[in-house]
């Protein structure tokens, strides 16, 4: 019995440690300087089947293949700023879909679903690019990934100017 009570005591105290440590989340706007910048022509340029076809075409097969995956590893890393960015495009929407005018509650709810797939494409497209790490000739594309991020980038920059938020020029800038 005594082992019983000092494991429960010790569940408690861990538990109540738990939600301590854990920050907690609050419901202002989401700040759109945590955004990370993402270059789309240079992202473009490391997926472009063609580039890489000319880099196969002008290297030889050892150093091709050593630059795909360095390629491929900083397409992951543009990918990986993505999922970061479509996840506070997720909540910029939710707070702007509350809003009773429907010129701005509409394109937020588009930004909303338009954002959480792209966050499951940019999962999809990341398994991608990390096989194509590890088999640089593997034909598999994410060309689709690169044109849906940058028509959420375009719904974003018009949600914001609808809002005329204090931030709206910062905000297609850095996405």
């Amino acid at each position: 019995m005594t082992v019983l009570l000092i494991f429960a005591v010790l569940a408690i105290s861990a538990l109540l440690l738990i939600l301590l440590a854990v920050p907690r989340r609050r419901a202002s706007a989401p700040d759109v300087l945590q955004l990370r910048a993402v270059d789309v022509l240079a992202f473009r340029n490391l997926i472009d089947p063609t580039e890489e076809d000319y880099l196969r075409d002008l290297l030889p097969p050892p150093l091709f293949i050593s630059i795909q995956r360095e390629r491929m590893r900083a397409a992951a890393g543009y990918i990986m700023a993505t999922l970061h960015n479509s996840g506070v495009l997720v909540q910029l929407a939710q707070i702007a879909a509350l809003n009773t005018d429907p010129t701005i509650a509409a394109p937020a709810k588009q930004l909303i679903q338009l954002a959480l797939r792209l966050r499951l494409l940019g999962a999809l497209a990341l398994g991608k690019i990390y096989l194509r790490i590890l088999f640089p000739g593997a034909p598999l594309s994410v060309g689709g990934f690169v044109e849906r991020y940058h028509h959420a980038n375009d719904l974003a920059g018009q949600l914001v100017r609808l809002q005329n938020l204090s931030q709206n020029d910062r905000v297609p800038a850095v996405l």
